[in-house]
């Protein structure tokens, strides 16, 4: 699962937008999220961070702990899942919430440990 992002924003500005664009309120929602790249959704954009929006991030919920004394990356999953990477090795095993492996992988990049995060939380 990829990071979401939007920007966040009051009702009062979003109203602000729609009358300063002359848009419906669907393009300030498709701009405001990230899902509109025309050249009014850029601008909207650009207002709704001037008027005091926050782009927000929404993604994976874990805790992650890095180990030094062993060189490891761990991750613990709400569904009890668990990832763990060894920095050393650049290996990552994936545990299940009663314990088991259910994946593990030699090689890995730091670009396929969202991927790699997704697999955990969907056990």
């Amino acid at each position: 699962m990829k990071a979401k992002r939007f920007i966040d924003v009051t009702t009062e500005v979003r109203k602000e937008l729609k009358k300063i664009f002359k848009c419906s309120s669907m393009n300030v929602w498709r701009a405001l999220n990230f899902e509109g790249q025309s050249d009014e959704c850029k601008r909207i954009r650009v207002a709704a961070l001037q008027k005091g929006g926050l782009i927000m991030s929404v993604g994976l919920a874990c805790e992650t702990y890095h180990c030094e004394t062993d060189g490891c990356m761990r991750q613990y999953f709400d569904n009890g899942a668990v990832l763990e990477a060894n920095k050393r090795t650049c290996s990552v095993d994936i545990y299940d919430r009663h314990g088991v492996k259910r994946k593990h992988k030699d090689g890995v990049f730091i670009s396929e440990l969202e991927e790699l995060g997704a697999f955990a939380q969907s056990l």
